[in-house]
């Protein structure tokens, strides 16, 4: 490669990254219940049968991310996201040709897995080994993945499921999945050549990349105190739960606010773009002014954005779009976040097992709670105190997050993550 396309490469490595998000947090996480009412059409599912795929995949999601530092450790960035993103393909295949509601639960833990074996810590991990500063707007902008797959697949795999029934739209997803494994696996490095391939901008750091696949490539937090890990995993729960809880049920308060069919599905095809905006800004703002006021802010804006959406009705499209704007900048931090929060909140030798707990067990959240909200509704009428609850749990979230960055006595500076 000439001295331009060394420079450029790491981008190269960030669209790698993203098109893995596109296909496991995209295709697999959002865009799985896209299937449901086919497969109770087509093979005679009922509802408890469909919904309980969603907790088997988080199940299996939580329970694989136990391991994600022993993955990455052994295989790498390529071929971890590589194997993570063809399984997925391989999984969408078999669906395809499947009539077996047992089959299909194996296939869909299978599905679970890759949520986690090729999602943000297979990110990180790449990142960190390609860019010197910015990596919290690398990994944001690979986290927009999802956001572009809801965007550019959901009315394709409508087409194809109208026309073609549950084995077109899995072959669609498989397709797309085998594609980008290829490109993944042709393009993706786990490291660079030289220090001359790296990406940097603005003040550089003096120090080199750690030699573990999953360190980080500096810890903001100063040597001396950290907070306890199980507040941090805590506050990441938080988020989590109410990330999950309010996508699944953003539609059904749309509903009970009296929302037109026509305003619900702008406002829902809206979340796409509003994720992609979000995360990319987060990413940039905490580069730009560290981990801990951006943080911090994101959970005090979602916590405003859960409100928004349990007390304003139909009235007004701007209001329902900031409210989505404001929400979803609340829900980021429990995922695109987790990278920077972990390397400001616990000391550089554990970045690897901090950052893998924190996909692992902030799962365990909408598990065990995913179904409350409807519980709720069913006795009050109204999604309404699902919602406060759900920016309860934001603001809480906030306020362990200023406790353990308090702890550090450090405030993540700009422009080192």
């Amino acid at each position: 490669m000439n001295g331009s396309a060394k420079k450029l490469y790491p981008w190269v490595i960030c669209l790698g990254c993203l098109l893995a998000q596109f296909v496991v947090t995209g295709l697999v996480c959002n865009l799985l219940g896209s299937y449901f009412p086919y497969m109770q059409t087509e093979l005679g599912f009922s509802n408890t049968q469909t919904s309980s795929f969603l907790t088997i995949r988080s199940i299996s999601n939580g329970f694989c991310a136990l391991f994600l530092k022993k993955y990455y450790d052994r295989l790498g960035a390529r071929a971890g996201l590589t194997l993570s993103v063809l399984t997925a393909g391989i999984a969408f295949a078999a669906l395809s040709v499947n009539r077996s509601y047992a089959v299909s639960v194996i296939l869909v833990t299978i599905l679970g897995a890759t949520i986690s074996l090729g999602g943000i810590y297979g990110v990180t991990v790449a990142v960190n080994k390609w860019f010197r500063t910015g990596t919290t707007t690398a990994i944001a902008i690979a986290g927009c993945g999802s956001g572009f797959s809801t965007m550019l697949v959901s009315s394709p795999l409508t087409a194809a499921l109208e026309k073609g029934g549950l084995a077109a739209g899995f072959r669609l997803a498989a397709g797309i999945s085998f594609v980008c494994a290829l490109f993944i696996v042709l393009t993706l490095r786990n490291r660079p050549s030289d220090d001359s391939q790296m990406w940097a901008a603005g003040k550089l750091r003096t120090d080199a990349p750690a030699d573990s696949a999953a360190a980080g490539p500096e810890v903001g937090a100063r040597a001396g105190r950290y907070p306890a890990r199980i507040w941090v995993i805590i506050a990441v729960l938080l988020g989590c739960t109410a990330s999950n809880c309010t996508i699944v049920h953003m539609a059904l308060i749309f509903g009970e606010k009296q929302f037109s069919p026509s305003m619900t599905a702008f406002a829902i095809s809206a979340l796409g773009v509003v994720l992609i905006i979000t995360k990319f800004t987060y990413g940039a703002a905490v580069d730009r002014f560290g981990s801990r006021a951006v943080t911090i802010t994101c959970c005090l804006l979602g916590f405003a954005g859960e409100l928004m959406l349990a007390f304003f009705g139909a009235g007004s499209m701007a209001v329902t779009i900031a409210a989505i704007l404001f929400t979803c900048y609340g829900l980021i931090v429990a995922s695109v976040g987790t990278p920077a929060i972990t390397k400001d909140l616990c000391p550089p030798e554990e970045f690897g097992s901090m950052l893998k707990d924190l996909q692992a067990y902030p799962v365990l959240g909408p598990i065990v709670l995913g179904t409350v909200p409807g519980f709720i509704a069913d006795r009050t009428g109204s999604y309404v105190p699902s919602f406060i609850a759900f920016a309860a749990m934001l603001l809480l979230a906030g306020v362990i997050y200023w406790y353990c960055y308090r702890c550090t006595g450090k405030a993540a500076e700009g422009g080192k993550a």
